[in-house]
């Protein structure tokens, strides 16, 4: 019941983060991201060893979280306002919204529920082994994220008056995240084994080769289809989004 107030705190949180998007403050949007989690990890930490309790842990993360929902809420709204609810807009936001609905559980699918599976099937060690894998081959998709940051609302604006510029936005960021995660991709057979056998052990290491490489690829897929989807958002076709995933 605590960990619902990270729900709330968290949607308000990427709501207010949407608006520098579409405003192009991505400076102010990577400094409250970065200033966000380094706060957070910091408590989580200094609670942890302090207390020994998770349950303490959550209060903490929830009251941060709190804060930061009312800090960007506040800013936000100094430079776009804050107006009253419109049916039509809401009509129209949830008819954009609604199909994207089975996008989101997918998401949740693939990003939570494989370690329930591995669990099931495997065991908890697997689990562990699993999850460092994925870890670290997962990290790929960072190099993803500052591309699609701005994708979405350049897309969007550029949909309807410039399609081919929305395009080409979309084709360059492609390649120069190819770029990146092609090496890392092959990096990961060689180093993975290297790290986690320092950060974890051999257990956790003897199969790391193949696994990060597996899951590395397959988060680079990923990564390239997220920005093909951008298309769809620009073109209002969510309903085909919502199908595809």
């Amino acid at each position: 019941r605590r960990g619902l107030v990270l729900v709330f705190t968290n949607a308000v949180r990427q709501i207010n983060l949407n608006v520098y998007r579409a405003y192009d403050r991505f400076f102010v949007r990577s400094v409250m991201e970065l200033v966000t989690s380094a706060v957070e990890l910091a408590a989580i930490i200094v609670v942890l060893v302090k207390t020994h309790d998770i349950f303490t842990a959550l209060v903490t993360m929830a009251a941060w979280g709190l804060v930061v929902a009312l800090v960007s809420t506040w800013h936000a709204s100094r430079f776009s306002g804050i107006g009253r609810p419109s049916k039509a807009i809401a009509t129209r936001a949830l008819a954009y919204a609604t199909p994207l609905l089975p996008a989101a559980l997918s998401m949740w699918m693939l990003d939570r529920a494989d370690r329930f599976f591995v669990g099931h099937y495997l065991g908890a060690k697997e689990v562990g082994i699993y999850s460092a894998c994925y870890a670290l081959g997962g990290l790929v998709i960072q190099a993803q994220m500052p591309f699609q940051m701005t994708l979405f609302p350049k897309v969007a604006q550029l949909w309807d008056t410039d399609r081919r510029a929305a395009r080409r936005y979309v084709e360059l960021s492609n390649k120069f995240f190819l770029s990146l995660a092609i090496p890392f991709t092959i990096a990961c057979g060689v180093m993975a084994p290297r790290i986690l056998v320092k950060l974890g052990n051999e257990e956790i290491s003897a199969k790391s080769a193949v696994l990060t490489v597996l899951v590395s690829a397959g988060v680079a897929l990923y990564g390239v289809s997220v920005m093909q989807l951008q298309i769809l958002h620009g073109a209002r076709r969510t309903m085909t989004q919502g199908v595809v995933h």
